[in-house]
């Protein structure tokens, strides 16, 4: 039996993926058992078919609340400045710079958007973009599709945390921080929350069973320095994930305000394995938090697969005018055309007239997309001359040896940010120093990547003018 107020969360989970259907009670949430298919790109069709439809038929839950859930580590997250006349063509000008910076097609991404702030004072928008590498994403959501399992939203896995704890408004009833460490095998996330308007995460590539107390609290330390939060004071610590039982322990020994985020929301929630809070119950909880939705609910399913598509229907205004003019027409002069012979005769022009109005409508749609643009081409086209440059020097001097994963410049040339993988990070830093063409050139951050073996690293500089 299918649940209306239920929903299926998936949560992507190294090479698994879990899936977990939460139904809403008269108070609060039931959590099903949580089902984990290993090696969710490799398995066989048929196998995973299989599975998938014993799923279904073990917990009904309602086909509009899939929720996609993808690691922290998988999303680029950034803040940009815009000028505020950016928001008229906002949706078109994002994807022109997405696409602008993508090197080829098999480094295409999906993204999304938030507008964090409106700085009348400054004529500034902050906005908050998350993107996703298409070549990733694509083979997830092929699989899910194929077996009638098509996600109404993506989003990442920072929201899930966020979910999860403003489910219980006193968790986040004081003024300070809320620490979750989020602790399974492979890799683990820190997510601080700052009341329900401000949240910041990391992921920490490092096997469970090689976590200290201490190694936490350094990654919590150098999250804490990458971000301005004006009081750092921490009320509380939680712990959840599938090995949060052999940290918390520890942990609580050395800070007593702390607690398994699954004990924490008892009464809220009714779970099968509390010890094991999956991330794809807070995945699952996304469609029952609209009033309080993550301040990272960016959802990545692309446009054209999206399952709630928000369509406009409209008649055009010439045709909209001239049936209130027939109206008029025919109501006031009643009493001097009699008979369905003038009601046809008017109803014919307006159908003769109705391909014309849609063809001036037409036009003028193309006239105002030409002129957004050539807004836009006109803004891009102002700092081109320094992009070219500062890229053509990056080229010829970062060490062969670099993988930059991310490169972005903005629209107005002002500064530059570079991500990437290297073996000597402070060779790149020196390369950034000694341009003359870059100033204030800062180590945003600098860790080591179990996965491929180097150094991760982040620069912004900005670009003399």
């Amino acid at each position: 039996m299918v649940g209306i107020n239920s929903s299926l969360g998936i949560e992507i989970r190294g090479e698994d993926v879990v899936l977990t259907v939460v139904k809403r009670m008269l108070k609060g949430f039931s959590v099903g058992r949580s089902h984990v298919i290993e090696n969710f790109l490799q398995l066989d069709k048929a196998q995973l078919r299989q599975q998938l439809q014993q799923i279904r038929k073990q917990n009904g839950f309602n086909r509009e609340n899939i929720i996609l859930g993808l690691p922290r580590g998988q999303v680029i997250l950034r803040q940009l400045e815009l000028p505020l006349e950016a928001s008229e063509n906002l949706d078109q000008l994002l994807k022109y710079q997405v696409e602008y910076y993508q090197p080829s097609e098999d480094g295409a991404s999906y993204f999304d958007h938030l507008v964090l702030k409106r700085d009348e004072e400054r004529k500034k928008l902050v906005l908050l973009v998350a993107m996703v590498r298409k070549g990733w994403l694509d083979p997830y959501m092929e699989r899910l599709w194929a077996n009638k399992l098509p996600p109404s939203r993506a989003e990442i896995s920072t929201s899930a945390i966020f979910n999860l704890v403003t489910l219980k408004k006193e968790l986040l009833a004081g003024k300070n921080l809320v620490v979750v460490f989020d602790v399974n095998e492979r890799t683990s996330e820190i997510v601080v929350l700052k009341g329900k308007e401000q949240i910041f995460s990391r992921e920490v590539y490092t096997d469970a069973g090689a976590l200290t107390v201490d190694q936490m609290l350094d990654q919590l330390q150098f999250l804490l320095s990458q971000v301005k939060i004006e009081d750092g004071a921490i009320d509380r610590f939680y712990f959840s994930g599938t090995a949060a039982e052999g940290l918390v322990g520890a942990f609580k020994k050395r800070f007593p305000e702390t607690e398994l985020l699954a004990d924490a929301l008892k009464g809220s929630l009714k779970l099968k394995d509390e010890a094991k809070l999956s991330k794809s119950v807070g995945f699952a909880l996304a469609p029952f938090r609209r009033t309080k939705q993550s301040p990272v609910a960016l959802n990545l399913v692309p446009p054209e697969r999206r399952r709630a598509v928000r369509k406009i229907s409209y008649l055009p205004t010439v045709i909209l005018a001239l049936l209130m003019v027939a109206g008029l027409v025919a109501w006031t002069g009643r009493e001097y055309f009699q008979g369905q012979e003038f009601a046809d005769q008017l109803d014919e022009r307006v159908k003769a007239l109705e391909p014309k109005v849609k063809e001036l409508e037409k036009t003028r749609a193309d006239i105002d997309k030409t002129k957004a643009d050539i807004g836009y081409l006109e803004e891009i086209t102002r700092g081109r001359t320094s992009m070219l440059d500062v890229l053509k020097e990056l080229t010829e001097k970062i060490p062969q040896e670099a993988y930059l994963q991310m490169l972005t410049i903005d629209t107005g040339a002002k500064y530059v940010d570079i991500t990437g993988y290297s073996d000597n990070p402070t060779a790149i830093q020196n390369v950034l120093l000694k341009s003359g063409r870059l100033q204030k050139v800062e180590n945003k951050y600098t860790t080591f990547d179990a996965r491929v073996k180097k150094e991760r690293f982040n620069f912004r500089a900005d670009i003399r003018q």
